[in-house]
Protein backbone atom coordinates (compact mmCIF):
# COMPACT_ATOMS: atom_id res chain seq x y z
CA UNK A 1 0.00 0.00 0.00
CA UNK A 2 2.29 2.26 0.80
CA UNK A 3 4.99 1.70 -2.30
CA UNK A 4 1.61 1.99 -4.21
CA UNK A 5 0.69 5.58 -2.72
CA UNK A 6 4.03 6.63 -2.83
CA UNK A 7 4.56 5.86 -6.58
CA UNK A 8 0.97 7.46 -6.97
CA UNK A 9 2.46 10.37 -5.67
CA UNK A 10 5.43 10.68 -7.40
CA UNK A 11 3.91 11.09 -10.94
CA UNK A 12 1.67 13.41 -9.76
CA UNK A 13 4.58 15.86 -8.18
CA UNK A 14 3.29 14.67 -4.38
CA UNK A 15 5.18 13.78 -1.80
CA UNK A 16 3.30 10.97 0.45
CA UNK A 17 4.16 10.30 4.34
CA UNK A 18 3.36 8.39 7.52
CA UNK A 19 1.50 10.93 9.71
CA UNK A 20 1.20 8.61 12.44
CA UNK A 21 0.52 4.53 12.95
CA UNK A 22 -1.57 3.22 15.57
CA UNK A 23 -0.89 -0.56 16.40
CA UNK A 24 -3.88 -1.14 17.61
CA UNK A 25 -4.96 -4.18 20.55
CA UNK A 26 -7.28 -6.11 22.06
CA UNK A 27 -8.61 -6.88 18.32
CA UNK A 28 -8.81 -4.20 16.95
CA UNK A 29 -7.17 -3.40 13.53
CA UNK A 30 -3.82 -0.93 13.03
CA UNK A 31 -4.58 2.01 11.68
CA UNK A 32 -1.99 4.10 8.66
CA UNK A 33 -2.44 7.50 8.62
CA UNK A 34 -1.07 9.26 5.33
CA UNK A 35 -0.25 12.99 4.34
CA UNK A 36 1.19 14.97 2.52
CA UNK A 37 4.73 15.99 2.99
CA UNK A 38 3.66 19.79 2.95
CA UNK A 39 0.55 18.86 6.08
CA UNK A 40 1.11 20.42 9.31
CA UNK A 41 2.91 23.62 10.98
CA UNK A 42 6.42 24.45 11.35
CA UNK A 43 7.52 23.88 15.10
CA UNK A 44 11.00 24.89 16.40
CA UNK A 45 13.61 23.03 17.33
CA UNK A 46 13.61 21.32 20.96
CA UNK A 47 16.73 22.99 21.75
CA UNK A 48 15.25 26.81 20.99
CA UNK A 49 14.62 29.20 23.61
CA UNK A 50 12.70 32.35 23.76
CA UNK A 51 14.59 35.15 22.20
CA UNK A 52 16.79 32.99 19.92
CA UNK A 53 17.40 33.98 16.65
CA UNK A 54 15.51 31.63 13.89
CA UNK A 55 17.41 33.29 11.17
CA UNK A 56 18.58 29.74 10.09
CA UNK A 57 15.32 27.86 10.25
CA UNK A 58 13.15 30.50 8.28
CA UNK A 59 12.96 27.81 5.30
CA UNK A 60 9.86 25.32 5.52
CA UNK A 61 7.52 23.71 3.15
CA UNK A 62 4.58 22.92 5.91
CA UNK A 63 2.00 24.91 4.71
CA UNK A 64 -0.96 23.04 6.91
CA UNK A 65 -2.06 21.08 3.75
CA UNK A 66 -5.02 18.87 4.51
CA UNK A 67 -5.02 16.27 2.17
CA UNK A 68 -5.26 12.59 4.48
CA UNK A 69 -5.57 9.33 3.69
CA UNK A 70 -6.62 5.99 5.99
CA UNK A 71 -5.30 2.49 5.36
CA UNK A 72 -6.95 -0.14 7.04
CA UNK A 73 -5.86 -3.82 6.78
CA UNK A 74 -8.97 -6.18 5.10
CA UNK A 75 -10.08 -8.85 7.58
CA UNK A 76 -9.78 -12.05 8.30
CA UNK A 77 -5.94 -12.29 6.71
CA UNK A 78 -5.10 -8.64 7.02
CA UNK A 79 -3.15 -9.34 4.25
CA UNK A 80 -4.24 -6.71 1.49
CA UNK A 81 -4.97 -2.89 3.09
CA UNK A 82 -7.59 -1.13 1.98
CA UNK A 83 -7.22 3.16 1.34
CA UNK A 84 -9.92 5.82 1.98
CA UNK A 85 -9.55 8.86 1.07
CA UNK A 86 -10.46 11.47 3.79
CA UNK A 87 -9.16 14.24 2.21
CA UNK A 88 -8.15 14.43 -1.69
CA UNK A 89 -7.37 17.98 -1.87
CA UNK A 90 -3.88 20.00 -1.76
CA UNK A 91 -3.66 23.90 -0.70
CA UNK A 92 -0.54 24.11 -2.77
CA UNK A 93 0.90 23.65 -6.14
CA UNK A 94 2.43 20.13 -7.24
CA UNK A 95 6.06 20.28 -7.40
CA UNK A 96 7.25 19.74 -11.16
CA UNK A 97 10.39 18.13 -9.59
CA UNK A 98 10.84 16.20 -6.72
CA UNK A 99 14.68 16.52 -6.40
CA UNK A 100 15.96 17.63 -3.15
CA UNK A 101 12.38 16.60 -1.25
CA UNK A 102 13.52 14.98 2.47
CA UNK A 103 11.26 11.61 1.75
CA UNK A 104 11.97 10.57 -2.20
CA UNK A 105 15.80 11.99 -2.55
CA UNK A 106 16.38 9.51 0.85
CA UNK A 107 19.07 6.79 0.44
CA UNK A 108 18.24 2.74 0.00
CA UNK A 109 19.33 0.86 2.20
CA UNK A 110 21.66 -0.52 -0.69
CA UNK A 111 22.48 2.84 -1.99
CA UNK A 112 23.64 3.95 1.51
CA UNK A 113 26.02 0.54 1.34
CA UNK A 114 27.42 1.77 -1.95
CA UNK A 115 28.16 5.11 -1.07
CA UNK A 116 30.27 4.14 2.16
CA UNK A 117 32.20 0.83 -0.09
CA UNK A 118 33.18 3.53 -2.10
CA UNK A 119 33.86 6.65 0.04
CA UNK A 120 37.55 5.97 0.65
CA UNK A 121 38.14 5.14 -2.69
CA UNK A 122 35.82 7.71 -4.77
CA UNK A 123 34.23 11.74 -4.59
CA UNK A 124 30.89 12.12 -3.40
CA UNK A 125 30.01 13.63 -7.06
CA UNK A 126 31.21 10.80 -8.93
CA UNK A 127 29.59 8.11 -6.53
CA UNK A 128 26.32 10.32 -6.74
CA UNK A 129 26.78 9.95 -10.55
CA UNK A 130 26.74 6.26 -10.45
CA UNK A 131 23.79 6.18 -8.36
CA UNK A 132 21.96 8.30 -10.91
CA UNK A 133 23.08 5.97 -14.11
CA UNK A 134 21.85 3.14 -12.02
CA UNK A 135 18.86 4.42 -11.45
CA UNK A 136 17.03 7.00 -13.84
CA UNK A 137 14.13 8.02 -11.89
CA UNK A 138 16.80 8.77 -8.41
CA UNK A 139 16.10 11.86 -6.93
CA UNK A 140 19.19 12.02 -4.65
CA UNK A 141 21.53 15.35 -4.31
CA UNK A 142 24.93 15.55 -3.41
CA UNK A 143 24.11 16.36 0.42
CA UNK A 144 22.36 13.25 1.21
CA UNK A 145 25.63 11.25 0.01
CA UNK A 146 27.90 13.65 1.93
CA UNK A 147 25.29 12.88 4.89
CA UNK A 148 25.57 9.16 4.75
CA UNK A 149 29.27 9.40 4.50
CA UNK A 150 29.02 12.08 7.85
CA UNK A 151 27.18 9.22 10.12
CA UNK A 152 29.17 5.78 8.86
CA UNK A 153 32.23 8.06 10.28
CA UNK A 154 30.32 9.41 13.28
CA UNK A 155 29.53 5.77 14.39
CA UNK A 156 33.12 4.56 13.76
CA UNK A 157 34.44 7.27 15.85
CA UNK A 158 32.02 5.53 18.73
CA UNK A 159 31.73 8.53 20.16
CA UNK A 160 34.76 10.24 20.13
CA UNK A 161 35.37 13.54 18.60
CA UNK A 162 37.66 13.74 15.31
CA UNK A 163 40.63 14.46 17.25
CA UNK A 164 40.17 12.01 19.95
CA UNK A 165 39.85 9.29 17.31
CA UNK A 166 42.76 10.08 15.52
CA UNK A 167 44.89 10.44 18.53
CA UNK A 168 43.08 6.90 19.60
CA UNK A 169 44.51 5.69 16.53
CA UNK A 170 47.58 6.93 16.50
CA UNK A 171 48.37 4.96 20.19
CA UNK A 172 46.15 1.55 18.69
CA UNK A 173 48.82 1.53 15.74
CA UNK A 174 51.94 2.71 17.61
CA UNK A 175 52.76 6.04 15.83
CA UNK A 176 55.48 8.56 16.80
CA UNK A 177 53.14 11.48 17.40
CA UNK A 178 53.42 14.77 19.51
CA UNK A 179 50.76 17.96 20.13
CA UNK A 180 50.14 21.18 21.24
CA UNK A 181 47.62 21.76 23.50
CA UNK A 182 46.23 25.51 23.91
CA UNK A 183 46.57 26.41 27.80
CA UNK A 184 43.41 28.67 27.81
CA UNK A 185 41.23 26.01 27.00
CA UNK A 186 43.24 22.97 26.87
CA UNK A 187 42.34 21.71 23.12
CA UNK A 188 44.90 20.62 20.54
CA UNK A 189 45.53 22.80 18.31
CA UNK A 190 48.46 21.56 16.52
CA UNK A 191 49.35 17.59 16.20
CA UNK A 192 52.04 15.80 13.63
CA UNK A 193 52.99 12.00 13.24
CA UNK A 194 55.40 9.77 12.29
CA UNK A 195 55.31 6.20 10.94
CA UNK A 196 57.86 3.93 12.61
CA UNK A 197 58.57 1.86 9.27
CA UNK A 198 59.23 5.10 7.93
CA UNK A 199 61.40 6.32 10.11
CA UNK A 200 63.34 3.34 9.17
CA UNK A 201 63.31 4.31 5.86
CA UNK A 202 64.97 7.57 6.98
CA UNK A 203 67.86 5.75 9.14
CA UNK A 204 68.37 4.22 5.56
CA UNK A 205 68.23 6.81 3.09
CA UNK A 206 68.57 10.09 5.06
CA UNK A 207 70.36 12.42 2.26
CA UNK A 208 67.70 14.29 1.33
CA UNK A 209 64.39 15.72 2.88
CA UNK A 210 61.54 17.59 1.22
CA UNK A 211 59.34 19.79 3.27
CA UNK A 212 56.29 21.78 1.93
CA UNK A 213 52.75 22.85 3.42
CA UNK A 214 49.82 22.66 1.80
CA UNK A 215 47.13 25.53 2.49
CA UNK A 216 43.43 25.29 2.89
CA UNK A 217 43.05 22.11 0.94
CA UNK A 218 41.57 19.94 3.66
CA UNK A 219 38.60 19.19 5.36
CA UNK A 220 39.68 21.20 8.24
CA UNK A 221 41.16 24.06 5.72
CA UNK A 222 44.19 24.23 8.16
CA UNK A 223 48.19 23.66 6.66
CA UNK A 224 49.16 20.62 6.99
CA UNK A 225 52.76 20.23 6.96
CA UNK A 226 54.74 17.32 5.07
CA UNK A 227 58.28 15.88 5.32
CA UNK A 228 59.34 13.59 2.13
CA UNK A 229 62.32 11.21 1.96
CA UNK A 230 63.69 9.35 -1.39
CA UNK A 231 65.44 6.29 -1.57
CA UNK A 232 68.25 5.27 -3.73
CA UNK A 233 65.91 4.03 -6.47
CA UNK A 234 64.53 7.57 -6.43
CA UNK A 235 60.87 6.64 -4.85
CA UNK A 236 59.33 8.62 -2.43
CA UNK A 237 58.21 8.23 1.23
CA UNK A 238 56.24 10.19 3.34
CA UNK A 239 58.67 11.04 6.89
CA UNK A 240 56.07 13.37 8.67
CA UNK A 241 52.70 14.77 8.99
CA UNK A 242 51.58 17.85 10.71
CA UNK A 243 48.36 19.94 11.47
CA UNK A 244 49.41 23.00 12.13
CA UNK A 245 47.06 25.88 13.12
CA UNK A 246 48.70 28.23 11.21
CA UNK A 247 52.11 28.66 9.61
CA UNK A 248 54.31 30.82 11.76
CA UNK A 249 57.75 30.36 12.66
CA UNK A 250 56.59 28.95 16.04
CA UNK A 251 54.95 26.35 14.87
CA UNK A 252 56.78 25.27 12.37
CA UNK A 253 59.76 25.27 14.46
CA UNK A 254 57.91 23.28 17.03
CA UNK A 255 57.00 20.46 14.60
CA UNK A 256 60.43 20.48 12.75
CA UNK A 257 62.08 20.36 16.49
CA UNK A 258 59.59 17.31 16.99
CA UNK A 259 60.96 15.76 14.19
CA UNK A 260 64.67 16.41 14.92
CA UNK A 261 64.10 14.90 18.54
CA UNK A 262 62.77 11.38 17.12
CA UNK A 263 65.89 11.20 14.69
CA UNK A 264 68.13 12.12 17.86
CA UNK A 265 66.55 8.98 19.87
CA UNK A 266 67.01 6.90 17.27
CA UNK A 267 70.36 7.82 16.32
CA UNK A 268 70.37 8.73 12.82
CA UNK A 269 72.48 10.41 10.71
CA UNK A 270 70.89 14.48 9.72
CA UNK A 271 69.89 14.72 6.56
CA UNK A 272 72.21 16.32 3.73
CA UNK A 273 69.74 18.32 1.84
CA UNK A 274 66.46 20.12 2.72
CA UNK A 275 64.63 21.11 -0.51
CA UNK A 276 61.39 23.55 -0.26
CA UNK A 277 59.71 26.25 -2.02
CA UNK A 278 60.30 30.11 -0.90
CA UNK A 279 58.61 29.96 1.84
CA UNK A 280 60.64 32.70 4.10
CA UNK A 281 58.78 31.33 7.24
CA UNK A 282 59.98 27.76 6.72
CA UNK A 283 63.15 28.90 5.60
CA UNK A 284 64.06 30.32 9.05
CA UNK A 285 62.29 27.54 10.69
CA UNK A 286 64.84 25.29 8.78
CA UNK A 287 67.89 27.21 9.65
CA UNK A 288 67.05 27.42 13.49
CA UNK A 289 66.14 23.36 13.48
CA UNK A 290 68.79 22.11 10.70
CA UNK A 291 71.68 24.65 10.50
CA UNK A 292 74.51 22.58 9.22
CA UNK A 293 72.77 21.48 6.55
CA UNK A 294 72.36 22.52 2.78
CA UNK A 295 69.17 24.01 1.47
CA UNK A 296 67.93 23.69 -1.69
CA UNK A 297 65.39 25.50 -3.33
CA UNK A 298 62.88 24.54 -5.98
CA UNK A 299 60.52 25.97 -8.69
Amino acid sequence: MLDWVRSVGRQNGIVVVIKRFANLKGGRLPKCILGCERGGKYEPPWYFSEGQSLQRNTGTRKCDCPFELQGVPIPPDCIMWSLLVKCGFHNHETAKYLDGHEYPSRLKLVEKQFVIEMAGSTKPREILNVLKERDSTNTTRIQSVYNAIYKHNEVKRGGLNPIQHVLDKLISNEYLHAFMTNPATNEITDILWVHPKNLELFINFPTVLIIDATYKTNEYRIPLLEVVGITSTLQTYSLMFAYLANEKFDRLTWALGTLKKLMIEKGVVMPSVLVTDRDLVLMKAIETCFPTEQHILYI
